[in-house]
């Protein structure tokens, strides 16, 4: 019995101990909410769709070339986004995302001849990765595909070839591009956590800082529905 006993209590302290990637499971938690999602689309494009149904999900839960999980692409009007996470800064994100825009309109045009005469139309990307790391301090950065290529550099951009692709970072740590925070609240809570905790971790360990942060901001109203639902 006290086995038993012993065997539930540490089951349960396992439950509640909080994952150290919590700032990314915290915003892809954030984000499958549609009617979030269509929130930061509008702060960041200052469009005002209303209608959470006129946007269509479209992650892949398994990308077959880059082995990961994205937090969130979907498809809105003629545009086809990407947006991910970031806590780390990492030079790699324009091929990543090559790789999963490949996946994601082999999927998009399945079944359709290629070899036909009209020119077959596809959404328009964009994609934008939110960071909160410590190590990069802009408010915004831009990273690109061919800074990868072979025999390219800053100062010779020789070898450039045939394609490009554009990454948009946003510095998303609280204080950081305040008008985009303003203007959406999920985006605005999620800073204010992020920021509660890393504040709390300078005295107590990351299950207490993470546990103090949910209770401050579940008591100042931010996120307050969504942290009482997640709680556990």
């Amino acid at each position: 019995m006290k086995k038993k006993k012993k065997a539930q209590k540490s089951i349960k302290a396992a439950e509640i101990t909080p994952y150290r990637s919590y700032k990314d499971r915290v915003f892809r938690m954030l984000y499958k909410d549609k009617a979030r999602l269509l929130e930061l689309y509008n702060a960041l494009n200052n469009t005002s769709y209303a209608n959470a149904d006129d946007l269509s999900i479209t992650t892949l839960e398994n990308a077959i070339f880059i082995k990961m999980k994205n937090d969130v692409s979907f498809i809105i009007d003629c545009n086809m986004c990407l947006y991910e996470h970031q806590s780390t800064y990492c030079p790699n994100m324009p091929l990543r995302g090559l790789l999963y825009f490949a996946d994601l309109y082999k999927k998009q045009i399945k079944g359709i001849d290629l070899s036909v005469s009209r020119q077959i139309k596809i959404p328009t990307p964009y994609y934008v990765v939110f960071y909160n790391g410590t190590d990069r301090n802009e408010e915004e950065f831009i990273q690109v595909l061919s800074d990868a290529f072979e025999g390219t550099n800053e100062d010779n951009k020789k070898g450039i070839g045939c394609m490009e692709l554009t990454v948009r970072t946003l510095n998303i740590n609280f204080g950081h591009n305040k008008e985009l925070l303003e203007k959406c609240e999920s985006l605005y809570g999620y800073a204010y956590f992020v920021a509660a905790v890393r504040k709390n971790l300078q005295c107590m360990d990351l299950s207490k800082a993470a546990e103090e942060a949910v209770n401050e901001c579940i008591d100042k109203n931010i996120l307050k529905q969504f942290f009482l639902e997640q709680k556990s």
